[in-house]
This record gives C-alpha cells, sequence and structure tokens, in this order.
C-alpha cells in the first residue's frame, strides 16, 4: 500500500477525484529540462534557471583576460508546474479539504453517517422498548382474574404474547451486550482523528524542501556540480609561444555522470532529481499514513460484525400443544 492507496481509499470516485500515481511523474519521458548549454558565455542565452560560470585568466599581448564559459539549463515548467508532479501534489487537497473542514464529507466518506446511524440504532431500542411494554400490557389482561378472556385458550395466548415481549427484550440485550453503538461510536471517532493525521502528514509533506519538483532540480544541480571538474588545455601560438582561446572552446568536463556538454548528464540529473522527490514522498506520505489504515479497518469491521452478532430475527416461538389426556 502506497499514499496512492490511502488517498484513493477517501475519494469520492468522481472524474475531478482520479488519483495520479507517481509512475506518472517519475515516467522517463517527462523530463524536467526543456533545453540546456554548455558552452562560451558569448555563445550563451541567459539568464537560465539553473546556471554556473567557469572562468579562466590569461595573459594576452600583456593584458588579462578572462575568457568564461557557462553551463545552464531552463526548466520544463509545463511538465512542473502544470504536468504530473503538480497533480500529484494537489490531489491530496482534493481529495481531503472537504473531509476535514466543512462539509465534512464526500459521496463515499461521511463521519456524519456514523451520528445517523447511532441515532438509528438507538432509535430502534427506544422503539422495541415501547412494544414490549405494549405486548406485556396486553398480555397483564388476558387470563386474569376479572379479564373478558380466560380459560385454557386464553393461557396459550397469554403465554404467546410474553414469549414474544420476551424475544424482544432478547433482542434489545444482545444489542447492547455486543455494543453496536459503542462500536459505531469507536468507528467515527477513529475515522475523524485518522482523516486529521492523514491531512497533517499531507500539509507537512507539502511544506517539505523536495515536495518542490523545481527545488529537488536546483539542490541536484548544485551536488552534482560540486563533483564536475574542469580541465583548462590552452594552446600555445607556435610563433609568439603566447596561450590563447580558440573559437568556441569549452574546457574538459569530467563528472560520475559525463560531461554537462552531453544529454546523458542532464538526463542524469533529472533521474536524480525524481528519485530525491520519490524518497521525500515515501518518507513524508506513505510512512506516517499507510499504518493508519490498518486500525481503521479493523474498527470498521468491528462495526459490521457487532450488528449481526446482535440482531438475531426472532420467530415465533408458540406454547406447545396440550398433551392429550389419556382417559379422555
Amino acid at each position: 500500500m502506497q499514499w496512492e492507496d490511502v488517498l484513493g481509499a477517501f475519494a469520492d470516485g468522481t472524474t475531478t477525484q482520479d488519483i495520479y500515481p507517481r509512475a506518472s511523474v517519475m515516467d522517463p519521458t517527462s523530463s524536467w529540462i526543456e533545453s540546456w548549454y554548455a558552452g562560451p558565455s558569448d555563445g550563451a542565452s541567459p539568464p537560465y534557471d539553473l546556471s554556473l560560470t567557469y572562468d579562466v585568466e590569461f595573459q594576452w599581448a600583456g593584458t588579462a583576460e578572462t575568457y568564461n564559459v557557462i553551463v545552464g539549463a531552463n526548466l520544463n515548467w509545463n511538465n512542473i508546474n502544470d504536468g504530473p508532479p503538480q497533480q500529484f501534489a494537489l490531489q491530496g487537497d482534493d481529495v481531503l479539504n472537504t473531509l476535514v473542514h466543512y462539509p465534512n464529507q464526500n459521496g463515499v466518506t461521511s463521519v456524519w453517517s456514523f451520528d445517523s446511524a447511532i441515532a438509528a440504532v438507538r432509535g430502534v431500542d427506544v422503539w422495541l422498548e415501547g412494544w414490549q411494554g405494549q405486548v406485556n400490557a396486553w398480555a397483564d389482561q388476558v387470563d386474569t382474574s376479572g379479564s373478558d378472556w380466560q380459560g385454557s385458550a386464553a393461557g396459550v395466548f397469554r403465554t404467546l404474547l410474553t414469549g414474544v415481549a420476551g424475544q424482544i427484550q432478547d433482542l434489545r440485550a444482545n444489542m447492547r451486550t455486543a455494543d453496536v453503538t459503542g462500536q459505531l461510536q469507536n468507528s467515527r471517532d477513529l475515522l475523524g482523528s485518522t482523516l486529521l493525521q492523514i491531512y497533517q502528514s499531507y500539509t507537512a509533506w507539502r511544506a517539505s524542501r523536495y515536495a518542490n519538483a523545481a527545488t529537488a532540480m536546483f539542490d541536484q544541480f548544485l551536488q552534482m556540480f560540486e563533483q564536475v571538474r574542469a580541465t583548462w588545455t590552452l594552446p600555445t601560438d607556435q610563433t609568439t609561444g603566447i596561450f590563447y582561446i580558440p573559437t568556441d572552446y569549452v574546457p574538459t568536463f569530467d563528472s560520475p555522470w559525463g560531461s554537462p556538454t552531453t544529454e546523458a548528464f542532464w538526463v542524469a540529473m533529472v533521474n536524480n532529481a525524481k528519485n530525491v522527490w520519490q524518497q521525500n514522498v515515501v518518507s513524508g506520505l506513505d510512512t506516517p499514513t499507510v499504518p493508519l489504515i490498518g486500525p481503521l479497518q479493523s474498527q470498521y469491521q468491528a462495526s459490521i460484525t457487532a450488528l449481526p452478532t446482535a440482531v438475531n430475527l426472532p420467530g415465533l416461538r408458540t406454547p406447545p400443544p396440550p398433551t392429550p389426556d389419556p382417559n379422555a
């Protein structure tokens, strides 16, 4: 189970609450970089969203000169701000807001439904209590001194009424023994607290650094370039012996991911940033929310089983037929 499963359990199933999986964010065809550049500053088109400048100073005709090489990239803001990362981030608000704030319900989940169920069970008990008293009152008027109906047939009917009243009493007692209202109340309370904890975990994740894909890219850019080494090999003019810079010269770059002058380097950066983003989803969303579902499912099951256990529909127990008199 993952965060998406937790969220999906409470989503109302409408088209506006389709759950976007993290796989859509991790999709390698969905790049977070729109373009990149690694070359002389005079060929660059700053400003870049992410950039570093490499400088080398040399003497030219007795004058100190500086040559700049820029390495930069522009982020794919359509993918980051309007694509899978943002869709994944916002869906928590879409599902949870109406559950933890007014009206505290959607088409699938509602704490108020338990209030209605509890009121219904209590109403049934009151209703049964009234009928129990009514049936006992009827029994008290049959086959007693001064009643209009006395005799063996009246005694049988009185026994029948007394039995019905007893069955009603048994049903009420079973419902109380199984604590139907208590189980429903526990489910209501646990649902409310679970939703609140899930929402708190979600808001904490939204505020975390790597919930933002652009921030993950920024940090990966800096961290990867800490391991990029630039080697300047400037040729010497054979006539004057002076170093010079060839047209479009770029130093030799080396890193664990290759050179930033290659597409593979920037693909590796996006993949690293996505992995950091996903690890943050696991620690910020999966880890705190997934364990909350098990206890809620168990409590729901306790409420479900309490009612069938308590409510065994009474049958009509009639008194046994009289034993024939062998001497008759």
